[in-house]
């Protein structure tokens, strides 16, 4: 079977040329062993630093993992904990639809153990599987803490206690003993307690909706009430037959959710409801967090105005029962939300992240002066705040590039030296531990697959956890010297310049004319071109072997350069990155006469899916091929938070969602268009899909479509999913180049 897929892969190559000796097939791409390497996944430093512990795929079965540890010194790995062990002894509830939703949008598709979490006592793990609850305990081995259903577990500071939300309510499970206490009675699937609603999970980046008080009296949650928000009912289709799902979704322009932020105290159950000082009650609450002072009680919370052009900075003092505002940031387009707030020691100061400057950038903020002191300055952008201590703050930034993230740590004494703490070129993703100057480092490239790195101190190189040298050892390496080269480049337009970089085939020929593919995303929050390791770049060496010419830009709009880069988007959907990607694409035909103008196509996915659709559309004469999959088709049914913060409300701007909108376009369709959508998708409905189907058959416009029963947005259940998916999009375009 393996050998006809190779033959019919060949047979069906367009470009007419010799092809590479190790040509890399879709078969091979979707196979084990994995190309990339034995990927560490979910590294963490135990509290203390002394442990390390990660998932691990199974030898013989890389789809189930495995809980694995070692000592911070490189020595003794171990397996901790086998998932079989786990599913032998489990029995009782399956998965919540609540953990359904959050394993799709973590994008999580494997089996076995996902997710754990270390005590801060560095004895226990805590381990989740299948809705039940499992307690390893370094010294005493594995043990079942809850056969009962449970969401969102998580150690108490002091470990005693692990807290969930069971059947809408908070529950506290002592360690020792196993006994449960139910700490709240209100909660119910319309107004649950402790789960984040879908806005928050969805597009603020707050999976959660409760947090413990440092000295364990108290737990701050939140209780949503979903009465408010409209209810709809979808069809997901599935390969035996059909599923009708209601849910409460908050289309733009509708009513989201009502928030309310309450505490209850551990001992006696006593709720209080936090008065939060808001004119409207439609507000988001994106961030909520206790200050470490256990003497003098405080809760952090931020409120968004539904506009998102204000975002104020709160404290809620439990002892004098009244709220304090610190600190308010306005933007004429939108505020940005991030979950970087990081206090001192003792609670007096925190370290802010904000745009208030032209670049996400660290401020050293006094709580009781509410003065505020600049930490960091410059044409670069801060990604993300580990930690502070008593001299220093620990962060990442593309200080040195825009394509790289590495990691650094500022004085918080002037003149705030910048000090660059990693050297290798690349994309450095750090994760610190707890307590000490431990830490982990995953460093990539585009050309390395990620390689995982423990250093415990100033200075030192570290020890190689995962080298994943591309070495005779390795499963890439006879694939890899076969591969085409990328070529990194800057298109320079008027204020503002794009990067983008070109895939060349191997054995490239100059004196040849080769077709054209330009991936694309384009949207918010994700950048594309950068020197890092991405494993959807095997399929377009793939795309390079079978002689195709490679193309991918990070439009205006994207993130890393600043915001007023970023807020080009404002009430500009649809249209900004549109000129971007098609002035990139001409730019490249203008100065690269090997590639044939007449056999370009595009490709996306989500955002990217949408992008290529309006490329299609607006661009017709530039493109004669596109596959877009799961795109967003109108934005009226896409929601509120991240619909908003660009267009606005649909009622004040209906030109702007008119003009967004794929369909207003769709009569300028002239190549060949593959649709592609899952017909379960919770994300990018289907309907989006069926809607242009409808609309493109209205107008007589011919188009293919392939849909797959079950499966959600990221097309990832299964790895025969994933290679009819990637082989369907190849086929498309060898037939239509």
């Amino acid at each position: 079977m393996r050998l006809l897929i190779f033959l019919l892969v060949l047979a069906a190559c367009s470009p007419k040329e010799k092809l590479p000796e190790n040509l890399l097939t879709l078969e091979r791409l979707f196979s084990e062993p994995a190309l990339s390497g034995g990927l560490v996944i979910e590294p963490r430093l135990s509290p203390d630093g002394k442990i390390l512990t990660y998932l691990q795929r199974k030898s013989e079965n890389e789809r189930v993992l495995d809980l694995w540890a070692m000592d911070a010194d490189g020595r003794n790995q171990r397996l901790f904990v086998d998932s079989d062990v786990l599913h032998n002894q489990s029995k009782g509830p399956e998965l919540s639809l609540e953990e359904k939703a959050l394993r799709e949008r973590k994008r999580i598709s494997h089996g076995g153990i996902i997710s754990y979490f270390w005590s801060q006592d560095s004895k226990k793990i805590l381990i989740p599987y299948r809705g039940q609850l499992f307690l390893y305990d370094i010294e005493l081995g594995l043990s079942q803490l809850s056969s009962q259903a449970c969401f969102d577990p998580k150690f108490s500071p002091s470990s005693r206690f692990v807290s969930c939300v069971r059947n809408y309510n908070l529950v506290i499970i002592d360690t020792q003993t196993k006994k449960t206490n139910q700490l709240t009675q209100m909660g119910s699937q319309l107004r649950p307690i402790g789960i984040a609603e879908f806005i928050a999970q969805e597009e603020m980046g707050r999976e959660s909706g409760y947090w413990w008080s440092p000295d364990e009296s108290h737990i701050a949650f939140t209780q949503t009430d979903n009465s408010v928000v409209e209810k709809v009912k979808r069809l997901e289709f599935y390969p035996k037959g059909l599923e009708v799902v209601e849910q409460r979704y908050p289309y733009a322009g509708s009513q989201n959710a009502k928030v309310d932020l309450l505490t209850v105290q551990v001992a006696t159950q006593k709720i209080e409801k936090l008065p939060l000082p808001t004119e409207s009650s439609d507000f988001y609450l994106p961030h909520i967090q206790w200050l470490p002072d256990k003497k003098n009680l405080r809760l952090s919370y931020q409120i968004q105005s539904r506009d998102q052009k204000k975002l104020e900075f709160w404290l809620y003092s439990l002892k004098e029962k009244k709220s304090q505002m610190i600190l308010k940031e306005e933007d004429p387009a939108w505020v940005s939300v991030n979950h970087e707030l990081k206090f001192n020691k003792d609670g007096s100061k925190a370290v802010w992240l904000s745009e208030r400057d032209g670049y996400p950038h660290l401020y050293w903020l006094d709580l009781d002066s509410r003065e505020v002191e600049r930490l960091t300055l410059g044409s670069w952008s801060v990604s993300a705040v580990h930690r502070v201590d008593e001299n220093h703050v620990y962060f990442s930034a593309n200080k040195e590039s825009p394509l790289e993230n590495h990691f650094y740590r500022v004085l918080l004494t002037p003149p705030h030296e910048v000090q660059q703490l990693t050297a290798k070129e690349g994309w450095h993703t750090i994760t610190m531990a707890d307590q000490g100057r431990a830490y982990l480092d995953s460093h990539s490239t585009l050309e390395q697959p990620p390689e995982l790195y423990l250093n415990t101190g100033e200075g030192e190189t570290g020890v190689a956890v995962k080298p994943n040298s591309v070495d005779p050892n390795h499963p890439l390496f006879s694939f890899k010297k076969d591969f085409g080269q990328w070529q990194a480049r800057v298109f320079k337009g008027k204020g503002y310049e794009l990067h983008y970089r070109v895939l060349l085939p191997p054995h490239f020929d100059k004196k040849k004319r080769y077709p054209l593919i330009q991936f694309v995303y384009g949207g918010p929050g994700r950048q594309v071109v950068k020197n890092a390791w991405q494993d959807s770049k095997l399929f377009q060496q793939i795309l390079a072997q079978q002689g195709y010419i490679v193309l991918e830009a990070d439009n205006r709009g994207t993130p890393g350069r600043g915001r007023d880069f970023e807020r080009a988007f404002h009430k500009a959907l649809g249209s900004i990155e549109v000129r971007d990607q098609s002035e990139v694409l001409q730019h490249v035909l203008l100065h690269n006469k090997f590639i044939d103008p007449l056999r370009v196509g595009v490709y996306g996915h989500s955002y990217g899916g949408y992008l290529t659709l309006m490329l299609m559309l607006q661009k017709s004469d530039l493109y004669k091929v596109g596959v877009s999959v799961a795109p967003v088709v109108d934005w009226a049914l896409y929601d509120t938070h991240y619909t908003e913060r660009y267009l606005g409300l649909p009622r004040d701007n209906e030109d702007l969602y008119k003009n967004a909108n794929v369909l207003s376009h769709s009569d300028k369709l002239k190549g060949d268009l593959l649709l592609v959508h899952g017909m379960a998708d919770d994300n990018v409905l289907f309907s989006h899909s069926t809607q242009l189907y409808q609309k493109l058959q209205s107008l007589n416009k011919p188009f293919d479509i392939m849909v797959y029963p079950g499966s959600k947005h990221s097309l990832r259940e299964s790895r025969e999913i994933q290679k009819h998916h990637a082989q369907s999009i190849l086929r498309f375009f060898q037939k239509n180049i």
